[in-house]
């Protein structure tokens, strides 16, 4: 019933209707639940819950509207009858699992999708956080620890011009003698690790 819940969409729950057998259910139990807007029904008073769908077949207004799940040919015969759809449940099981996990792809990229471009004052807080020697100020970019021009994260400057270092190589720069200047090898780049970190990992510990 929980994954029911979860798995139908939440525009039709309200439509749709579970019914269950409960022709020896204890006395006094209720006949009708409402789960989150889905209806859930017991046959007490019925031989089975095929004779209640029948019956809840027949009494729908709108019968071109239903889709009627169940591997009962009985019940699937109860559903043409009307000119209803009809529709096996390990069929219908799986198509509502595919939609289900589309459903959750979609939600999933949309929560790693990034929310658009940082600005320049977050580039700078960030680059702070996990760089706080290289004297970031405030706002803008770094005043030391990273080349003054060119590109970084993508964003390139309109002031670079030949032979000036990069922060973000293509494919080739790493040839590139702009890449062996010390702005990538002052202490804005060094081992970010404490001393002895994971040295207890090297003795096999």
């Amino acid at each position: 019933m929980r994954f029911l819940v979860a798995s139908i969409d939440t525009a039709d729950l309200p439509r749709t209707t579970i019914v269950f057998d409960a022709k020896d259910a204890i006395p006094g139990l209720p006949r009708v639940v409402d789960l989150r807007g889905m209806t859930v029904r017991y046959a007490t008073e019925y031989v089975d819950a095929d004779t209640l769908i029948e019956e809840l077949i027949q009494a729908e207004s709108a019968p071109r509207s239903l889709l009627v799940v169940s591997s009962d040919h009985r019940i699937q015969r109860a559903a043409r009858r009307r000119r209803a759809a009809a529709m096996d449940s390990d069929r219908w099981y799986v198509d509502l699992c595919r939609r289900r996990h589309a459903r959750q792809h979609q939600r999933q990229q949309r929560a790693d999708k990034p929310p658009g471009p940082l600005s320049a004052a977050e580039v700078a807080y960030w680059l702070r956080q996990f760089m706080p020697e290289t004297g970031l100020p405030e706002t803008g970019l770094p005043e030391t620890g990273l080349p003054e021009t060119g590109q970084i994260d993508g964003l390139e400057s309109a002031e670079s011009g030949p032979g000036e270092a990069t922060a973000t190589p293509d494919e080739d720069a790493w040839e590139n003698d702009a890449w062996k200047n010390d702005a990538w090898k002052n202490d804005a780049w060094k081992n970010p690790f404490p001393p002895g970190y994971g040295e207890d990992l090297l003795d096999g510990q």
